[in-house]
């Protein structure tokens, strides 16, 4: 059945495996806070435009801490055990954060199904 975007998805650059992805940021110090818009680089390059960066940030009353939504190459299946660092050169601010899956809390849904 067709749907809004479906042509879309379909587009070469959308099935690249290396394409920027939905992830999770957390802060590696989890009483750091991070802004949106930041660039998300590897920790040894902070240059250019980065791996990835960061649309969204909010404080998660049940992590205790500072929580983001970002894109970045490859996902977060491709950035795990890897540092990266939220590079804020307008803020003049560099936080290493940790790269996770966008489906932070719950994501088998047994609470939200009960």
């Amino acid at each position: 059945k067709d749907f809004v975007g479906n042509v879309l998805r379909k587009r070469p650059a959308m099935m690249e495996p290396d394409r920027a992805r939905l992830i999770g940021i957390f802060p590696e110090n989890l009483k750091d806070t991070f802004n949106a818009g930041a660039i998300l680089c590897n920790a040894n390059e902070i240059s250019g435009h980065g791996e990835g960066w960061i649309t969204a940030v909010t404080y998660s009353p049940i992590f205790g801490h500072w929580i983001g939504l970002g894109f970045i190459s490859g996902g977060h299946e491709k950035w795990l055990g890897k540092n990266a660092i939220a590079a804020d050169p307008t803020r003049n601010k560099n936080i290493n954060v940790k790269i996770v899956s966008p489906n932070m809390y719950d994501p088998e849904g047994e609470k939200h199904y009960g």
